[in-house]
């Protein structure tokens, strides 16, 4: 069963990947799929490169060597050092495609595949990436999409974590609160947002919405000396943090399953990475 479900992976796309070059008139499959026109349309820019413009331009040393010229534009810096970064282009298609289904059999088929991807990124990159929040809340985003409300919970606590002050994450997490009934936390959790983003329309309104009143939250202020420094860090911070709500005991985050990579990130034995580089 594992290699029928590897096979299935290598596509178009994977064989790409491994040489990095791109076949005219081709259309990507994903997950067994080929891309459709507007799947395509949908694709933030950088998984429009890595998976049809130049596919596999971020799998390895020699790769981004032969793409440098695109690699160094700001719009694609996310794959500048991200080698896993296809698995969470993949988990985006099959969001998509988990949108635009009407059949519950197709819904938990794309959602089973998406969280796939984004697991297999989470394991497989270093915790001190700077896009682990974001993928975070967005696999928390599709808790909540299934109405797994304290599964989104979770991926909030994990996000804020190593980013306090991602505005995504709290809004999502007072959204999350809001679907159980617990408007104070979400008010909290709102609160909390706008003292890192006092300009944020959606945390104003969920504010509003919870029982907010005016005025808006002092925000958090930088001290001089560390002007610098990140708004989220203990020194820099004028103000006291509001204590994070608690979250049910019975569904806090359980630890990540141990990695599969290689000291050097990358995978060993993934039959869904088989295109990957591996550390000889």
């Amino acid at each position: 069963m594992k290699f029928a479900s590897s096979f299935l992976r290598i596509t178009f796309t994977t064989l790409s990947l491994l040489s990095a070059g791109v076949v005219a008139g081709a259309s990507p499959v994903i997950n067994g799929e080929a891309l459709t026109s507007t799947e395509v349309l949908l694709l933030t820019p950088v998984c429009r490169l890595i998976l049809v413009d130049r596919p596999g331009a971020h799998i390895n040393e020699n790769a981004k060597r032969l793409n440098a010229d695109v690699l160094a534009r700001p719009e694609f810096q996310m794959a500048r050092n991200s080698i896993h970064l296809h698995h969470w282009c993949w988990a985006t298609v099959a969001k998509t495609r988990y949108m635009r289904t009407n059949s519950s059999t197709a819904k938990f088929h794309y959602q089973s595949t998406f969280h796939s991807d984004m697991d297999y990124v989470i394991r497989n990159m270093n915790a001190d990436w700077e896009y682990m929040p974001q993928m975070h809340t967005e696999k928390g985003e599709m808790y909540f999409t299934q109405k797994d409300y304290v599964g989104a919970l979770n991926e909030t606590v994990k996000a804020l974590k190593q980013t306090p002050n991602y505005v995504k994450a709290h809004a999502l997490q007072a959204k999350a609160f809001i679907a159980l009934g617990q408007n104070e936390n979400a008010l909290v959790a709102a609160t909390e947002g706008l003292r890192h983003d006092p300009l944020s329309r959606v945390l104003k309104r969920l504010y509003d919405e919870t029982g907010g009143k005016p005025p808006y939250p002092t925000p958090y202020v930088k001290s001089q000396e560390n002007a610098a420094e990140s708004p989220t860090s203990s020194e820099t911070l004028l103000t006291e943090p509001t204590p994070a709500p608690e979250i049910e005991k019975s569904r806090t985050p359980e630890p990540l399953p141990p990695s599969t990579s290689t000291p050097d990130g990358n995978p060993k034995d993934n039959p869904y990475c088989r295109f990957c580089p591996v550390t000889n």
